[in-house]
């Protein structure tokens, strides 16, 4: 194939414009001009990793007739967009690091530990989720410096309890465009079980695709179109209603349980080829059954919380750019070698599963379209000087980090 190269964003342009030549022709579009279609269609803020708006979103918020708030506007706006900002260059691409160096060991053909492997997974996890999460805490805060609200596109999705939660949470705003323009036209769930579970794993395997022209995105797209049939399976058996699964330790291990399944599925996405997606799963259970395997595991652990001491003298391990990598890595090193990393990551699995989000800190401000009932969590009643002054540290400590380039990921999709 000849090299062509194509826009930045061009994916989230077209499905803006598919769906509405598609409510266009089913006589759902109302009360539009060229001038505003054209806005609709080139409001930068979520061109280029989404959210995917619908006209009937943005469309009703233009026109002379809107009155605003500009200082209100620009500080709720503000504030999330550095959320957003702190989330990406300083959480996001200090795991990168990390998560780039296993899988160059992989693509290299040099071997891992298991804990190294788990370090590498792990990683890449965290990462993906903060770099989505804070492209999407970007938009939004920044359309909102103009007045404009746009759909939340990611709500918390590792505090999901299934499968199906968790395509409600992640990525929201492409789930709707794959159940509103593929799904249900194929049919949805008004044919059958069997047609119903054929149509999940039509779309997920199409929504892989999307991703990236590799194999490896079709079978991360059929593993989550298996996993979602499964879910519905299991939630169509009566037993699946009982009240032992309702109780808050069996929605605790529900979690986790999506969580790992989630997690191992990355793998799939971010290896370059099916071949180092296997060798990696392999690198995560080999020999971990066995005497020697626990007793490396928990040596990589002691290594890691072992001696605190190593938080303060070695926090330069925590950002330390790809250039001064040594060129080949030992098979531990991530496990044992960078010890600040295993307090990281804990630190970010109790902020990921215990704190609330974004959009529930600053529910009281309305931030985005189409938040869940609950949202309106209270933690902040007004954006007062010490919020300020939170926030400008934050936004600070973010430039402090902007030392080495670091892609989006999803400016790759």
């Amino acid at each position: 194939m000849p090299n062509i190269i194509l826009p930045i964003g061009i994916s989230f342009i077209t499905f803006q414009k598919i769906a509405f030549l598609v409510d266009a022709y089913r006589g759902l579009v109302r009360n539009f001009t060229p001038l505003n279609y054209t806005f609709f269609v080139t409001f930068f803020p979520q061109l280029i990793a989404g959210p995917i708006t619908h006209h009937s979103e943005i469309m009703p918020q233009i026109g002379p007739s809107q009155r605003r708030d500009i200082a209100a506007d620009l500080a709720v706006g503000i504030s999330i967009f550095v959320v957003g900002l702190f989330k990406k260059v300083v959480i996001a691409d200090s795991l990168a690091i990390y998560a780039d160096a296993g899988y160059a060991m992989l693509r290299a053909g040099q071997p891992l530990d298991h804990a190294s492997a788990w370090v590498t997974v792990l990683c890449y996890s965290f990462q993906l989720y903060y770099d989505f999460s804070g492209y999407s805490d970007m938009a939004i805060g920044l359309a909102r410096m103009f007045g404009f609200r746009l759909p939340v596109n990611f709500y918390s999705p590792y505090k999901s309890t299934s499968i199906i939660d968790f395509w409600r949470r992640w990525h929201i705003t492409l789930s709707r465009f794959l159940r509103d323009y593929l799904y249900i036209p194929l049919g949805g769930n008004r044919r059958g079980p069997v047609r119903r579970y054929v149509n999940l794993g039509i779309v997920m395997l199409l929504g892989g695709l999307w991703h990236g022209a590799n194999w490896t995105f079709v079978v991360w797209g059929a593993v989550h179109g298996l996993m979602l049939a499964l879910n519905h399976a299991w939630r169509a058996i009566p037993f699946s209603n009982s009240f032992v699964f309702k109780t808050r330790p069996a929605e605790r291990i529900a979690t986790f349980t999506t969580f790992v399944a989630v997690t191992l599925a990355w793998i799939p996405f971010r290896a370059d080829s099916l071949a180092d997606a296997k060798t990696m799963m392999s690198f995560l259970w080999t020999n971990l059954a066995g005497r020697d395997g626990l007793a490396s595991l928990w040596g990589s652990i002691e290594s890691q919380f072992g001696e605190l001491k190593y938080v303060f003298t070695l926090t330069d391990e925590w950002f330390r750019p790809r250039d001064l990598w040594p060129s080949v890595l030992p098979p531990n090193y991530l496990a044992t070698e960078t010890r600040p990393l295993g307090l990281l990551l804990l630190c970010l699995g109790v902020a990921t599963f215990a704190m609330p989000n974004t959009y529930q800190i600053f529910g009281r401000f309305e931030p985005a379209l189409g938040l869940p009932e609950e949202t309106p969590y209270g933690a902040l009643t007004r954006l007062d000087w010490r919020v300020s002054l939170i926030i400008a540290a934050m936004f600070v400590f973010s430039v402090l980090q902007l030392s080495h380039v670091s892609p989006f990921l999803y400016y790759q999709f």
